[in-house]
């Protein structure tokens, strides 16, 4: 070995752990910021999900006040704890990012494999975009959700400011779900021709299951046991109970399932990607 290249391999041993995980995270975090700033130019999506979000809780108001209107609470939601729970489950839902179509396009049309030579991971990248995307959405529409909420009924959740720091955390982690859902959906382009229908189920699962419409307290006892548990409540259920109807011993339960959930479908992306990647190289991408 020369010398140059002595010395060129010196310096690569010596490159401190730090350095490589900020080579590893500056790609990403532009990509991050980029599509947020991408979106502030929407100005007519941000319009129409901020009416929607209101209309919605207004509609939602004559429906619950009815139905409480004799038994005044129900598994300890009253009105107050119902409108503000559709708060933040409309809010993880409205704030979606769009990325799943153009995951399936770039592996299609062997996009992705160019992805496979620059210097960061392609799932990692576009679930980044898709982030940035939701997050300006995230904002604007609890913005509107909580003043809309406020106005219908005059008051928030006692217990909605002392546990508003593990709350926010386990709404970015449901905001983060839906993105690792997305791009997984996205990836089995590789194998199916459409995967818009992956995405139609999902939606309709964690509209029933995820607790979306209903709070899963309020489904029948056997099927409440099963829905709490599965990956559609830790996205949209357990992030709006844990700000409304905050439980201390139910903390851990929420952010340990959401974190076992997040690890488990991170890793069956990088499994879909791995997949696919053989794929490409064996059609000779």
């Amino acid at each position: 070995m020369t010398a140059a290249a002595q010395a060129v391999a010196g310096q690569g041993a010596q490159v401190s752990p730090w350095r490589r995980v900020r080579r590893v995270l500056r790609p990403n975090a532009r990509g991050l910021w980029f599509a947020a700033r991408d979106q502030l130019a929407y100005r007519g999506a941000y319009l129409w999900r901020a009416v929607f979000m209101a209309v919605v809780l207004f509609i939602k108001n004559a429906l619950w006040g009815a139905i409480l209107e004799v038994p005044g609470e129900i598994a300890g939601f009253g009105l107050v704890e119902i409108i503000w729970y559709l708060v933040f489950t409309e809010t993880i839902e409205l704030s979606r990012g769009s990325g799943m179509q153009q995951v399936a396009a770039d592996v299609r049309d062997g996009t992705v494999a160019y992805g496979l030579v620059r210097p960061y991971a392609y799932p990692v990248f576009v679930t980044s975009r898709l982030m940035g995307q939701s997050l300006i959405f995230l904002v604007l529409v609890t913005a509107v959700g909580i003043g809309a909420a406020w106005l219908i009924t005059g008051a928030a959740p006692a217990g909605l400011a002392r546990d508003i720091v593990p709350g926010t955390v386990l709404l970015l982690g449901g905001v983060l779900l839906h993105a690792l859902w997305l791009v997984a959906f996205g990836l089995l382009a590789s194998w199916f021709e459409r995967v818009e229908a992956f995405r139609m189920v999902y939606r309709k699962l964690v509209f029933i299951a995820g607790g979306t419409f209903i709070p899963v307290d309020l489904l029948p006892g056997g099927v409440q046991q099963v829905a709490a548990n599965l990956p559609f409540a830790y996205q949209a259920y357990w992030p709006a109970r844990m700000l409304v109807l905050p439980d201390a011993s139910l903390h851990s339960r929420a952010l340990i399932g959401q974190a076992v959930y997040l690890i488990a479908l991170a890793l069956v992306v990088a499994v879909l990607f791995a997949l696919g990647r053989r794929r490409v190289h064996g059609n000779g991408g």
